[in-house]
């Protein structure tokens, strides 16, 4: 898949691009269940690394696909979903 930037891309090459990396749709298909808190995801991915955990659900934050909740308990509830 070319590169392009992010103005000048179709709907389908962005989708193409953000699913293509890896990790991406084993957090998805767990989020679509229901919202989990990190460590709760965590389990539930066995294979994933808290760090590439983390580097997945910030890229996905951060094209939207994702929200976090942070509760300002105590201690701090940061909870993901879609």
């Amino acid at each position: 898949m070319k590169s392009c930037a992010r103005a000048s891309c179709s709907p389908i090459e962005t989708a193409g691009r953000i699913l293509n990396r890896r990790w991406v749709l084993p957090v998805l298909a767990e989020l679509f269940k229901h919202s989990f808190r990190f460590n709760e995801l965590n389990k539930q991915l066995l294979q994933i690394s808290t760090k590439s955990l983390g580097r997945v659900l910030y890229s996905l934050e951060q094209e939207a696909i994702v929200k976090r909740t942070v509760s300002h308990t105590r201690p701090l509830a940061v909870t993901y979903s879609l």
